[in-house]
């Protein structure tokens, strides 16, 4: 691969390349949406999608950097457990639970300070904005290619921001690297595979047989 510019590249330390390999990814696009939540440690947070890649990146990330309490949801029990081992404080299965009654009744009616939606399909997107309290923020960070439909009188009543975050810049990826060296986010990597295996590591994805990472190894 052809680099424009050595500002491009950085010197691992104490990471060998398979665990950093999706900080580049993961990594930093969660980290930029962790500082677009603006957290603290009295504030809470919803992880929808907390069991994946990027689910488990942005529980580690947010525990590490605020303190802040942290909601993990997800849709099978595998991906459940993930996001318990990333460091969630609480995590809801929501195809056995009610997700905006577990959330309201962690919260004690208050309702989620930030939001940070990893895939934003119609359905998380038809459910999780009520989970926000009054002035929360809705990350939303997920390509799923849905739309967004919200009654626009309760943003305005309730001071509630719906906010893009895209990957990372330069920064973005100086900090994640920095909190991976000094041991405080690891990427969950479950599977190693050959370049040659792209197109399985896709199907995985595709059908829902992974958490956490896979990492192709030429």
């Amino acid at each position: 691969m052809l680099i424009p510019h050595y500002k491009y590249l950085y010197k691992l330390r104490r990471l060998n390349a398979v665990e950093a390999a999706p900080l580049t990814c993961s990594g930093i696009t969660t980290y930029r949406a962790i500082r677009k939540a603006s957290l603290d440690p009295s504030k809470t947070l919803l992880v929808v999608g907390a069991g994946g890649g990027l689910g488990t990146m942005a529980v580690q990330i947010a525990k590490a950097v605020s303190g802040a309490t942290v909601i993990g949801v997800d849709v099978r029990d595998e991906a459940i457990e993930a996001a318990k081992r990333a460091g969630a404080d609480y995590a809801i299965n929501v195809s056995t639970q009610d997700p905006i009654a577990e959330i309201r009744k962690i919260t004690e009616g208050k309702g989620v300070d930030a939001i940070i939606d990893l895939n934003n399909s119609e359905k998380t997107l038809s459910i999780y904005p009520n989970a926000l309290a009054k002035q929360g923020k809705y990350i939303m960070v997920g390509l799923f290619g849905a739309d967004l439909h919200y009654h626009a009188p309760l943003i305005t009543l309730n001071e509630i921001q719906f906010v893009g975050s895209l990957v990372g810049n330069q920064s973005d990826f100086l900090g994640i690297m920095r909190l991976a060296e000094m041991g405080k986010v690891k990427p969950m990597v479950t599977k190693t595979m050959k370049l040659e295996e792209a197109n399985a590591a896709i199907d995985n994805l595709e059908n829902f047989r992974t958490v956490g990472r896979q990492v192709l190894v030429p």
